[in-house]
């Protein structure tokens, strides 16, 4: 199902329109998953390691609708990795965070000391400062507001993000005087919390049809996109799209495996729990 969906008028109605005719289109895939199965199951290796996504993808050559095609090859990945938990990721070992001191930062630095154990803080100057730091590695990890329910995503601190590299391992909502809230992250170097259950995916210059795959896609691992948000791509003209996942852990596998066969230019940004204070 889908959640919190961010995006145009138009571009909602198309994917609703998609939802509904995939379900009546449900009987139909099912038959088609019930012979793709057997097929699957004679060509998993010897080793018990699972066929690559290619192969798998192969199996529905036939099938020419490319949404259909991605639903279906979704649930064969929702059915083979059933239970099988992510490997991205790790235990966060954070230390030190540097941030520019507010009264937001204070309170999400509060709340991420809470969860992760006793940090200690420094200050910047500004943005590009403190993830220059996290960058050199002379600070595990730092703050930086990311949304706010009033003003959307902040870009300028998205493009730091991408810039330096780093990754959302965990995101402290704030309540606002406007009864919102403003997200604030905690930022590293390529860490992300191993147990985290919201996926946060960058997919470059996607097509209205590819995102339509891609709701379809996660309808069927019954993951829930709780959010999408999209920016017109400074290359192309094409639309970026930022989407959020909220992930069952026993989804988790097949999500990943799942998003980087279909979608390989994708980039996780970000794996985290969110913290409320």
């Amino acid at each position: 199902m889908i959640h919190g969906l961010i995006m145009d008028e138009k571009s909602f109605g198309i994917i609703s329109d998609n939802l509904k005719w995939l379900e009546s289109e449900r009987r139909n895939q099912n038959d088609i998953l019930a012979g793709v199965l057997a097929e699957a199951c004679e060509i998993i290796k010897k080793d018990g390691s699972h066929p690559s996504g290619e192969e798998l993808l192969n199996l529905f050559s036939d099938i020419k609708d490319n949404s259909l095609r991605s639903a279906c090859f979704a649930s064969l990945c929702s059915l083979l990795f059933d239970g099988e938990r992510s490997t991205l990721g790790g235990a966060l070992d954070i230390k030190s965070v540097v941030y520019m001191k507010s009264r937001t930062a204070d309170e999400a630095f509060d709340a991420f000391s809470e969860n992760l154990g006793e940090l200690s803080a420094s200050y910047g100057s500004n943005f590009s400062a403190i993830c220059e730091e996290v960058y050199y590695e002379r600070a595990d990890a730092c703050i930086m507001p990311l949304e706010s329910t009033s003003d959307g995503l902040f870009m300028t601190f998205r493009n730091l993000l991408m810039k330096y590299e780093l990754m959302i391992a965990a995101v402290c909502r704030i309540p606002t005087e406007d009864d919102g809230f403003l997200s604030t992250a905690l930022l590293t170097s390529g860490k992300c919390d191993m147990n985290g259950n919201m996926y946060e995916i960058y997919f470059r210059e996607m097509t209205s049809e590819s995102l339509i795959s891609l709701t379809l896609a996660a309808d069927a691992l019954n993951v829930k996109i709780s959010r999408i948000n999209s920016t017109v791509s400074k290359y192309s003209g094409v639309y970026d799209h930022y989407v959020c996942f909220e992930v069952p852990p026993r989804c988790a596998a097949a999500l990943e495996f799942c998003i980087n066969t279909l979608f390989p230019s994708n980039l996780i940004i970000g794996k985290y729990k969110i913290l409320h204070r």
